[in-house]
């Protein structure tokens, strides 16, 4: 029997009068080749909330409610818990009791949220073709406290080592929504359920220690409904993010790293789609990844632009949001200077490429290179409907360089954001001088090569580059901008290991931090 075959789901409540029966009729009224077992622990209620359940459970028990599955188990408890996980980890105690052993796809529904119609289907299809998958979750959906629906959000690409490392707060990383996550009786019990100490987080804390043991798959299309009402527990965010800020050094944010012995899965971006034409699951191996740097085709020689880097003033990446026609990796100009830098293989004459979309009125930019105005206008608003092409020629020497982004426009609001910046990179506007640029070997070519086939970034460089004469880029084993490139991807690649080194001492620094912090305040008690 496969996992998919049979889904345990369970709905912890308390006085859920109000949408509970929205929430039970979702689950229960699935349809396709599959058996569900449902259990519904509720901690005492006080309102009509039993009679709901009882009323369900005597529908199911009549035959007066059509079941379109292989067949549904419902059940149901009261007794008192200590909060919701303690709740749910009862709930599905319960309904697997007799059949733990039994292979199925566990998921929460909470009381007043909603399953999509053909959720199930949708993932036993999935799960068929795809059967390495076991931890998924799908597009993100909120309703109102009427029901309606406020909007589908674009699929979200997870990266497991970040997910892990519990960068998925809302804060450094978007949330991962429960009430459309699924995952196999497997990997629960090798997580060990949800830690009951929450009140608030439990369900970030159980996503990072699931995706220790497989990759969060998104699919991409609609499994469940959110609902945004006054009052609701998720609604207190500065509590939410207190307890997460609160933990102890071993379950602090970056505590327990993705075991080594995951290898290459554990940076895998993983994200599912159906195909019309193989009629077929299939993965999307590069939605989420950031575009590459353009290549610039002249003379008949395509060769590569030069990457500008953000260091402060600005959003983390976000994207892709195809219905806006945006890729990966597009920043917010969050600050009004936004610092930029990049590394220039060679003395020369350049062009600096922004590709923005801007919402403020007379939003006037200034830019500075080395402490001199290169650009300063005001550029017009475009919102989503095209992106403003910014092309400005610098005169730059060979290394690091920095570039200051200013905007004079102070909104009331402070939430609201500057630019949208799409993509920015350097292009080489004259070859520089030969002289200039560092005479390279065959050796290190080849060896810088094989250091980047493959990776993400905008690496792989002299894969592309061709050999004509005249053109700006160099044959390779000869000095050029040829060999400037991929002498430059490998600095780059050093530079990005000595990042990931600094980032793991910073968490370390914290969780010390923390720690420190625990012992004062039991001295001081």
């Amino acid at each position: 029997m496969s996992s998919s075959e049979l889904f345990t789901i369970v709905t912890p409540t308390l006085n859920s009068e109000d949408f509970l029966d929205e929430t039970i009729a979702s689950v229960v009224t699935q349809a396709g080749d599959f058996s569900i077992r449902y259990h519904v622990q509720d901690g005492g209620s006080k309102d009509g909330t039993l009679a709901i359940i009882e009323a369900w459970q005597a529908r199911l028990a009549s035959g007066a409610l059509p079941v379109r599955c292989r067949g549904i188990a419902f059940s149901f408890t009261v007794s008192k818990d200590g909060g919701m996980y303690q709740a749910i980890n009862r709930a599905f105690a319960a309904a697997r009791e007799g059949g733990a052993d039994t292979p199925s796809v566990m998921g929460w529904i909470n009381s007043d949220d909603r399953l999509a119609p053909g959720a199930f289907a949708t993932i036993r299809a999935l799960m068929t073709d795809l059967p390495e998958i076991e931890f998924i979750t799908s597009r993100v959906s909120l309703i109102n406290d009427r029901g309606a629906t406020l909007g589908v959000e674009s699929p979200i690409a997870f990266e497991r080592t970040k997910l892990v490392a519990g960068d998925y707060d809302g804060r450094s990383g978007a949330f991962v929504m429960q009430e459309g996550t699924f995952w196999t009786t497997a990997l629960w019990d090798k997580a060990g359920g949800l830690d009951e100490g929450f009140r608030l987080a439990g369900d970030w804390d159980l996503w990072r220690r699931l995706a220790r043991h497989a990759p969060l798959t998104t699919v991409d299309t609609l499994l469940g409904f959110h609902r945004r009402r006054p009052g609701q527990l998720s609604e207190s965010m500065d509590r939410y993010y207190g307890e997460i800020d609160r933990l102890p050094p071993e379950k602090a944010p970056g505590a327990t790293p993705l075991p080594p012995e995951n290898g290459a899965r554990r940076q895998k971006r993983s994200v599912a789609q159906y195909s019309p034409e193989q009629k077929a699951w299939r993965f999307v191996p590069d939605f989420g990844s950031p575009l590459l740097a353009p290549m610039i085709h002249a003379g008949g020689v395509a060769f590569p632009t030069v990457p500008l880097e953000v260091l402060a003033g600005a959003s983390a990446p976000i994207g892709a949001h195809p219905e806006l026609h945006l890729p990966a990796g597009v920043i917010w100009m969050n600050q009004p200077l936004m610092l930029l830098s990049s590394k220039v293989p060679a003395a020369g004459r350049y062009t600096l490429v922004i590709e923005c979309r801007n919402w403020q009125q007379n939003n006037r930019l200034t830019i500075r290179s080395a402490g001199e105005t290169v650009f300063e206008e005001a550029i017009e608003i475009s919102g989503h409907r095209r992106n403003i092409v910014l092309r400005i020629p610098v005169a730059l020497p060979k290394g690091h360089v920095y570039f200051e982004v200013e905007s004079d426009r102070r909104p009331k609001d402070p939430r609201e954001h500057f630019l949208l910046v799409a993509g920015m990179h350097l292009e080489l506007s004259a070859e520089p001088e030969t002289d200039t640029l560092p005479a390279v070997r065959e050796e290190d070519l080849a060896e810088a090569a094989a250091a980047t086939l493959g990776r993400s970034g905008w690496g792989g460089l002299g894969r592309f580059l061709g050999d004509g004469s005249g053109s700006p880029v160099g044959r390779p084993g000869e000095g050029g901008l040829y060999g400037a490139m991929a002498a430059l991807e490998a600095e780059i690649e050093a530079d990005r290991a000595k990042a990931s080194r600094l980032r793991d001492q910073l968490r370390s620094a914290r969780a010390e931090i923390n720690l420190l912090r625990l012992k004062d305040a039991a001295i001081h008690r």
